[in-house]
């Protein structure tokens, strides 16, 4: 885990904003206390940054900027498959002098560019520059964030939005659509953010930027969705969850790689109680496994259950007392943490835990994403169980009512008199969280939702599900893990956000998946592990 920033300017680099580069990139040292590392070419306008979190090869022959003949990359994340990529690399004639992820994916883009990233298994946002082109690139779940901007001077990107927004003078810009978006969704999607020309890359995508800062955008890889067919369904046979119990298997297996200490983010429920199960009986692996017991009344407190879970499977583990303080709880909190407008406070507790777990690991597993690839929330077994009323004409028509011009010119009128009395980032949290927004804004959250969804095909189940992965996922759940543990340097590994295993699920009717209610297939393949008392 690292932090990159950087700019490609039409002009030679000066030394004034090599400084300023310098001093951007150290901003991010939280991400990467290691180690802070630069490179640059004045007459051709490039400064590339990087702060380094060692993981994976912690001698300096792993440090960034990495430099390879004539190219040069910043990257952070992980690669897990690089020896694999490694090994087809070395079979091509290409020579190695690292251990690390590194040079693999610098000599993987060396030898195919921007082509074939979709053979790239990890979390991952990098800049490759070779050839005065500088080459920016996700990772198909959005998991390691990357922000750009670009204006008549050049071309600039950082893995958090607060260097940009400090270098660039950048100032917050909502607009009535942004506004209603954030009020609706708690966040905003798609690229967007409250900064006028500030861009967030989207999952899977690639962005090339030439020397006359033309700027060729892409994706090169998007989640498929899942289908819902007709007429009658039978239940999962054994062998498909067999499958889907392998590949969970293998992701894990593909994510133990590391050089520093690894443990596991124990809450005792379905999804970690199987990363440990996994851990300790398929991988063989002793990895402390970590609960944190939270103040009664803050969060619903899971320490006792995760006690009984370690000792029947002989985990090494511990449990210590969260620093519950009134800061923690603050909305500075959140905005500090995310850099933007996001109101998803789980980014606190995760905090609060990284901030523990870290005098113990670099490392930890966390089961997010099981969520929303098994279907473990309420509303999935609501919508599934009431799917035809809900599709239906008759809820559509009741819709249309919130559509009525007359509700429209009220709302603006207040909002222009509500908006004239805030600023910046306090702005947005307090549309959010104003009593103009709670009655006066219901009908606005109904046309969104319904609007948002309407992107989506097929039934109201089938559009939650694919709008959970598409919207929900990248822009809540995993900002919420990624920018509070990063804010403690901690890595966190998913191994459920996996392309091998989403590609498997969604093969599969949604009815089958959902017949035997919340996480039915990880339930099934928990049982194999655990007495039902401890599911």
């Amino acid at each position: 885990m690292c932090g990159i920033f950087g700019f490609i300017l039409n002009e030679p680099l000066q030394d004034k904003e090599i400084a300023e580069g310098l001093s951007h990139t150290k901003s991010l040292s939280h991400r990467g206390p290691d180690h802070i590392g630069s490179w640059f070419n004045k007459e051709e306008g490039i400064f590339l940054g990087h702060t380094r979190l060692s993981i994976i090869d912690l001698t300096s022959d792993s440090h960034q900027p990495f430099s390879n003949e004539n190219s040069h990359l910043v990257f952070n994340g992980e690669i897990y498959n690089y020896r694999e990529l490694k090994r087809s690399l070395i079979s091509k004639g290409l020579i190695f002098r690292t251990e690390g992820d590194t040079e693999v994916l610098s000599n993987y883009l060396k030898e195919y560019g921007g082509n074939r990233l979709e053979e790239i298994d990890g979390m991952f946002a990098f800049a490759y520059y070779k050839d005065k082109s500088l080459i920016l690139a996700t990772d198909v779940f959005g998991e390691k964030p990357l922000y750009w901007y670009q204006n008549e001077k050049g071309f600039y990107f950082s893995s958090e939005p607060a260097p940009l927004i400090s270098l660039l003078s950048l100032k917050i810009n909502p607009n009535e659509t942004l506004i209603k978006e954030f009020n609706t969704l708690g966040y905003l999607s798609a690229g967007k953010t409250f900064y006028e020309g500030l861009v967030s890359c989207e999952p899977g995508s690639f962005l090339e930027v030439k020397q006359n800062q033309k700027v060729n955008k892409g994706v090169y890889w998007k989640k498929p969705e899942f289908f819902e067919e007709k007429g009658r369904i039978h239940p999962l046979e054994e062998s498909e969850i067999d499958e889907i119990h392998s590949l969970i298997i293998e992701s894990l297996r593909n994510r133990i790689y590391s050089d520093v200490p690894m443990g596991l983010f124990l809450s005792s429920g379905i999804d970690s109680s199987l990363i440990g199960c996994l851990l300790k009986k398929d991988l063989n692996l002793d990895v402390l496994s970590l609960t944190v017991s939270f103040d009664k009344g803050l969060v619903h407190d899971e320490s006792d259950k995760a006690k009984r879970i370690s000792k029947f499977l002989d985990l090494n583990h511990i449990i210590v007392d969260s620093e519950s303080k009134d800061s923690y709880s603050s909305l500075h909190n959140l905005t500090s943490i995310y850099g933007e407008p996001n109101d998803n406070s789980t980014a606190i507790s995760v905090r609060q835990m990284s901030k523990i777990a870290k005098n113990y690991f670099t490392v930890a597993f966390s089961g997010t994403g099981g969520d929303e690839l098994f279907f473990g929330y309420g509303k999935h077994n609501f919508l599934y169980k009431n799917n035809y009323f809900l599709s239906s004409t008759l809820l559509k028509s009741f819709l249309n009512i919130f559509r009525s011009n007359q509700f429209k010119s009220f709302r603006k009128i207040q909002t222009a008199i509500f908006l004239s009395q805030y600023k910046e980032l306090d702005l947005v949290f307090a549309l959010k969280n104003s009593p103009y927004f709670s009655d006066r804004e219901l009908a606005d959250e109904f046309i969104l939702s319904s609007e948002i969804l309407d992107q989506e095909h097929g039934s109201i189940i089938r559009k939650y599900i694919n709008f959970d992965l598409n919207q929900n996922l990248p822009y809540s759940i995993i900002p919420a893990i990624e920018r509070s543990s990063m804010r403690e340097g901690l890595e966190v590994r998913t191994p459920f956000l996996n392309k091998a295993l989403i590609e498997n699920l969604s093969n599969i009717d949604i009815r089958r998946l959902l017949q035997g209610g919340q996480k039915y297939i990880l339930r099934k393949i928990l049982s194999r592990y655990l007495p039902e008392n401890l599911i």
